[in-house]
């Protein structure tokens, strides 16, 4: 196996000299939807080692095209670059595919729209979701920005929170989920926290 490999250093060069210069492109591309307090994040996780990488780590038959994981192109639910079935939990491909999906139906359900689309963003390493869009495409009792802020307190989206509301080690679902994909009677599939997101929406009125 080779040795590890450092990317905090790009052609000899330190990670902050990277990341100052990444920074200055990033703004110079970007400078009408960023600012000075705009966070850039640069390999959160640190040094990276090239240990058990690749097939090992990413092992996983997927088996289906990706537009088929994502309810057959119906508009509003966006297609990342990666497949839901037959990943791991820990990655949110999976969990926060699942995760949004069960967001989504409870603020349905809870009556806060009629149609509701929702959109989770990670950083390697970091747990929390730094973006949650939310999108009622017009139907929604409250802002959407507001419905973004009440998710954010409520759900618990990082990978281990998702693992365990959804029993997402349980084998038993893991064999399920190639067959039947969202459609049956999963933990993401409930609408239990109507409760909740009623009386928070009420108070952000």
């Amino acid at each position: 196996m080779s040795n590890p490999i450092d990317y905090r250093r790009v052609n000899g060069k330190s990670s902050c000299a990277v990341e100052k210069k990444a920074k200055k492109i990033a703004f110079d591309c970007l400078k009408d939807w960023v600012d000075k307090k705009t966070e850039f994040l640069f390999n959160p996780t640190g040094e990276w080692k090239a240990v058990n990488s690749c097939s090992a780590a990413d092992s996983g038959v997927t088996g289906r095209k990706l537009v088929v994981q994502f309810y057959g192109g119906y508009p509003g639910a966006q297609l990342g670059g990666g497949a839901v079935v037959n990943k791991s939990p820990e990655k949110v491909d999976c969990s926060a595919a699942f995760g949004s999906r069960y967001v989504a139906k409870n603020i349905v359900a809870a009556g806060l729209a009629k149609k509701c689309s929702v959109q989770l963003a990670y950083a390697i390493g970091i747990a929390k979701p730094f973006s949650i869009y939310v999108n009622t495409f017009g139907t929604g009792t409250i802002a959407d920005k507001k419905l973004e802020k009440i998710v954010e307190k409520l759900f618990d989206l990082t990978p281990k929170g998702l693992i365990q509301r959804f029993d997402l080690l349980n084998s038993d679902i893991y064999r399920r989920i190639p067959r039947t994909l969202f459609l049956d009677k999963y933990p993401w599939e409930k609408t239990d926290r109507v409760r909740e997101l009623k009386k928070e929406a009420a108070a952000a009125k």
